[in-house]
């Protein structure tokens, strides 16, 4: 955004207060105030170690030295008292009072318009106060800056705009009235949306309290009380209290968080405004955290870190347990399970070695990328969704799904973290991923050579040219970019496992099983009973649906779709490689083996299981970390944690004893 009010030269408070500017336009006048705000929150060019800004205690400093030359200069503070009385005469505080709430009806709409904020030009509204704080207040320390300043300079502050001495800001008391009606009305329109009607038990709405906030705002007046209305503000936040009560039960939507987030702010400001009618006189205090909360909540909603942070921390949580879930079948802790998993890794390795020799014959075959991509895509589809039918284990979709796992490990309280269950949990996942990646080689490459050999015994002719084979070790070096492409890939495994979660919340909210149940065609062709199983299934099977379709579409389509737009993008399976080595092997013979670019390869494969595995995993460990909510340092305390249990015992990760 254009910054109309800042200076991009930081002059002297002495210059700025002496030189007031000289005619009486509103425009000039606020220009002149951007420059003091300017100066009070910018850094200085020396970075002084006793100067953080971090704090806000220095901006408060300044603000503080600011008042002490205006007292010794009166000559200075009468024009500044001026100038203020213009501003606050001639600007209107109701945009700035309803500002920092979600303006649109769900949270994509909202983000267009935030990024439109950021990257378009806006046009100058001088008579809005909200547009002058927007450019001169951009930082969330700017508004802590405010916080840090004591009661009694900030009654000052206070004083220097007040214009009337009978009503605290003169014209702008009524902007804030008009703001009061305008923020109950909306809170009773937004209660009676689809969304949040249909999963309210249905009541008059002369017993929904957010109806009756609205009723009794219309016939309050500022000298009355605030208790009743109060009151009913509470009854509003047990409400929506049950409505999250029930998207833990039923499935979280995040669009439902969204307006109920916007529900919660509507009703949090609008108890702010009414605080400052109440019949007690409102203390220095209370207007200084309803004016720096104003201005933190205008700068946040500008931000889209901010929107999603706030709107995606339940959806996490829950797309976290969904995944945790089916995350434990995935991590073995005794021998016996050490050799199930192993099992299950063996089968996986033959599955996966007949998609690896199908995904070379499509990329032999002629047509579209687009075509190519599409059935490329259904061949990991079909191959992911016979693993899960079967049981089998495809090691680099493990971690995804275990990272959540951990996160539940992991219990703390306020500042306490004990990490140990989360550090030994690690081990066990990393003994796992050991045992899965070994499974699936020592399944995948004698498949594939097998395969490759009956096809010259039916063909007579290999089942890759010398040529191609020669390409696929070449494109596996570690030398190249595998192991970017890897990471890359690893990404993508992550982001298979946000769809499953995401869909298994979708199917759950909208009550699609039930509706499956009790769907007339599917009653009428296979009858009710076995409609109601058919349902069940479903609703078992959401997740693993979900993750596995949008998986074989990663994959799939990326590599082409990277090739349309011309992007230096492709991707690198551990597993599936594998089997591509093999099928060249085969070809070129075993001499190969002791040929640099085989070594080569041997090594990018390698890479790929670490950064498959170490990215992917890592990526969901984020989000699960997310979802409890833990802070950084707490972060930072189980790395470092785990990195010192790994230097102490890293042969126990080969060994599979319990």
């Amino acid at each position: 955004m254009l910054n109309l009010y800042r200076s991009q030269t930081r002059n002297d408070l002495d210059f700025l207060l002496a030189n007031p500017p000289k005619e009486d336009q509103l425009s000039e006048n606020l220009q002149w105030l951007g420059k003091i705000i300017h100066w009070v929150l910018s850094e200085s060019p020396l970075k002084l170690p006793e100067h953080n800004f971090s704090t806000g205690q220095t901006q408060a400093l300044r603000v503080k030295w600011m008042l002490f030359l205006l007292d010794r200069n009166p000559e200075w503070k009468t024009p500044l008292i001026k100038v203020l009385s213009s501003i606050v005469t001639k600007t209107q505080i109701f945009d700035l009072l309803v500002s920092g709430l979600h303006q649109k009806s769900g949270i994509f709409s909202e983000s267009l318009q935030r990024l439109s904020f950021r990257f378009m030009p806006q046009l100058a509204d001088h008579k809005n106060l909200g547009f002058f704080l927007r450019t001169a207040f951009r930082r969330e320390k700017d508004a802590l800056a405010l916080m840090k300043i004591d009661s009694q300079n900030f009654k000052k502050l206070i004083d220097l705009f007040v214009v009337d001495s009978k009503t605290d800001f003169g014209p702008w008391q009524f902007h804030t009235l008009e703001a009061i009606r305008y923020l109950a009305l909306q809170i009773a329109a937004l209660s009676q949306s689809t969304d949040v009607r249909q999963h309210i038990p249905y009541i008059s709405l002369q017993e929904n309290p957010f109806y009756q906030v609205n009723l009794l705002v219309i016939e309050w007046q500022p000298t009355l009380s605030t208790i009743q209305i109060n009151h009913e503000i509470e009854k509003c936040n047990q409400a929506i209290d049950e409505l999250y009560t029930h998207m833990d039960d039923h499935g979280v939507s995040i669009d439902m968080v969204y307006q109920l987030e916007r529900l919660r702010f509507l009703l949090r400001r609008l108890k702010r405004l009414l605080s400052l009618f109440e019949s007690s006189a409102t203390s220095v205090e209370q207007k200084q955290t309803l004016i720096s909360l104003i201005v933190l909540e205008n700068i946040r909603s500008r931000s889209l870190r901010a929107l999603f942070g706030d709107n995606t921390t339940l959806i996490s949580k829950k797309i976290a347990e969904t995944s945790a879930e089916t995350g434990e079948h995935y991590i073995a802790h005794t021998p016996r399970e050490y050799f199930d998993l192993f099992r299950s890794a063996i089968g996986g390795g033959a599955v996966t070695a007949i998609t690896t020799l199908v995904k070379l014959l499509i990329s032999s075959l002629p047509g579209s990328p687009f075509l190519l991509g599409f059935v490329s895509s259904i061949n990991y589809t079909l191959s992911f969704m016979v693993l899960q039918l079967q049981h089998f284990t495809l090691a680099t979709k493990q971690p995804a799904m275990t990272a959540a796992v951990i996160s539940q490990k992991l219990k703390h309280e306020n500042e306490n973290i004990d990490l140990d269950p989360a550090v030994q949990e690690i081990f066990h996942v990393i003994k796992s991923q050991l045992v899965s990646v070994l499974g699936n080689a020592l399944s995948v490459i004698p498949s594939v050579i097998f395969i490759c050999m009956a096809y010259f015994w039916l063909r007579g002719v290999p089942f890759l040219s010398e040529m191609k084979a020669h390409k696929v070790l070449e494109s596996m070096s570690i030398f190249g970019p595998t192991p970017f492409y890897a990471a890359f890939t690893g990404v993508l495994l992550f982001l298979s496992s946000l769809c499953s979660g995401w869909f298994y919340h979708w199917v759950r909210y909208r009550n699609l099983p039930q509706a499956l149940a009790k769907n007339q065609r599917l009653v009428r062709w296979f009858g009710p009973e076995r409609a109601r199983l058919f349902s069940q299934i479903f609703k078992r099977n959401a997740a693993g649906l979900a993750a596995n379709i949008s998986l074989g579409f990663l994959l799939g389509m990326t590599p082409f779709l990277a090739e349309f737009f011309g992007l230096p993008l492709d991707i690198r399976h551990v597993t599936l490689s594998i089997g591509s080595v093999s099928a060249a092997v085969s070809t070129l013979g075993s001499q190969i083996i002791y040929e640099p670019a085989f070594v080569y390869a041997v090594f990018g494969i390698l890479s790929m299981a670490v950064f498959n595995i170490f990215v992917s995993f890592t990526l969901a460990l984020i989000v699960a970390v997310r979802a409890k909510k833990l802070s950084f340092k707490l972060s930072v305390e189980l790395l470092r944690a785990l990195f010192s249990e790994v230097k102490k015992r890293a042969w126990a990760t080969f060994s599979f004893r319990r």
